[in-house]
């Protein structure tokens, strides 16, 4: 694939833009772009931005049992020091814990919708 786009880079005029982003260093990426500038991002430099979604997220969350300034503090806490650099997983993982409050207040009438529930969340666990 990078071979093609290189020959479409050398084929076309000056005005052939490309951008490639990769996670860590991608060898494969960084020998055919060698010559190239390369702007490095590490996780720190979007570690800001990911507590101000993370902050914005727990202040307009709707989820009651998130209410909580102490739990409030340590999502934010537990989540930005966990995400390496992706804003995919800080999402995902605030999805989860806002989903907990309708998990909370389902009770199961029987056994076996019991161990439906607990299927179900296992199988986000993995």
């Amino acid at each position: 694939m990078f071979q093609k786009l290189m020959e479409m880079a050398e084929s076309s005029s000056n005005n052939f833009k490309l951008l490639v982003t990769s996670r860590d260093s991608d060898i494969e990426v960084d020998g055919y772009f060698g010559g190239s500038p390369i702007i490095n991002i590490t996780n720190d430099d979007v570690g800001v931005d990911i507590n101000k979604y993370l902050d914005f997220r727990i202040t307009n969350t709707h989820a009651t049992h998130l209410r909580s300034d102490g739990l409030r503090e340590e999502i934010q806490e537990k989540l930005s020091s966990s995400t390496d650099g992706m804003f995919l997983w800080a999402s995902l993982m605030f999805d989860d814990l806002e989903s907990q409050d309708s998990v909370a207040s389902r009770k199961p009438v029987r056994l076996s919708s019991m161990i439906d529930i607990w299927i179900r969340t296992q199988s986000h666990l993995t």
